[in-house]
């Protein structure tokens, strides 16, 4: 069967998606005790290296959707991550839980990613919660 991916950022959807989320601007990270900001709450937000389209590209060269895929009621994924001081993703994890099959591989491709240009605050580099909603089909 071939397989091809399409990935479409929901940008219409994302101040709800945000809202939907912990209120709280700052989450405290468990492991290094540093506040993490809310991506709507800083004023650089990070930046995956090269930029959106760059994003996409890794992306779709990366995810591999296993054929169990097939059976996923839906392919609405909202991912969450913390991109962090030095511009590695840690915390990832699906945010809309609706297919344990998509959900672990899209963990497994961000936790590969290479380092994004981390966020800004108050001109002091800071770590920051992420959300990136996608869409992903099977053709």
């Amino acid at each position: 069967m071939k397989k091809s991916l399409l990935f479409l950022l929901v940008f219409a959807a994302f101040p709800f998606l945000v809202s939907a989320q912990n209120s709280e601007a700052v989450l405290q990270a468990e492991e290094a005790k540093e506040p993490v900001y809310e991506m709507y709450t800083v004023q650089k937000p990070p930046v995956f290296s090269g930029g959106q389209q760059e994003l996409m590209k890794y992306l779709f060269q990366n995810v591999k959707i296993p054929d169990e895929a097939k059976e996923c009621s839906s392919r609405r994924l909202v991912v969450g991550f913390t991109v962090q001081r030095d511009g590695t993703i840690k915390d990832v994890a699906a945010l809309r839980d609706n297919c344990k099959i998509l959900n672990e591989e899209n963990k497994r491709v961000f936790e590969g990613m290479p380092a994004w240009q981390p966020g800004v605050k108050d001109g002091l580099v800071v770590a920051v919660h992420y959300i990136l909603p996608m869409v992903l089909s099977l053709e």
